[in-house]
C-alpha cells in the first residue's frame, strides 16, 4: 500500500505501521546528478525496499529528458523519522546542489 502526505505542518508525511512510503524526486542522470538517501544510523523506523528511476516518455531521437527517482521504504515501527536525500554526483565529494529533508510520522 502506498501512501500520501497528509496535510500537517510538522510531517511532510504521516502514515501508518507497515504502509509502504515512496518518495519521488525529479532527476536528470543524463547530467551525471541523481538523488541518494543519505542513510542514518539511528533510522530504526523505515526499512529501504526499493529505488527505481523511471525515465519521462519522449519522443523518439530526444536524448538527455529526465525522468524521476522513486524511493520506497516499508515502516517498521511507530515514532518520527527524517530521511534526507541529496542531488549530487556520486563520483565527486561535496557535489551537492540540492538537499531535502523529509519528516515522517509512523502510527
Amino acid at each position: 500500500m502506498s501512501c500520501k502526505a497528509q496535510k500537517n505542518p510538522k510531517f511532510d508525511y504521516i502514515i501508518n505501521k507497515k504502509d509502504v512510503l515512496e518518495i519521488k524526486l525529479e532527476s536528470n542522470p543524463t547530467t551525471g546528478y541523481s538523488w541518494k538517501w543519505i542513510k542514518s544510523e539511528s533510522n530504526k523506523m523505515l526499512d529501504s525496499i526499493d529505488a527505481i528511476y523511471v525515465p519521462t516518455k519522449v519522443s523518439n531521437g530526444v536524448v538527455g529528458s529526465g525522468g524521476t527517482e522513486i524511493f520506497k521504504f516499508k515502516a517498521n515501527k511507530s515514532g518520527i523519522e527524517s530521511l534526507t536525500f541529496e542531488y549530487c554526483r556520486s563520483w565527486e565529494q561535496h557535489s551537492a546542489v540540492t538537499v531535502k529533508k523529509f519528516i515522517i510520522k509512523v502510527k
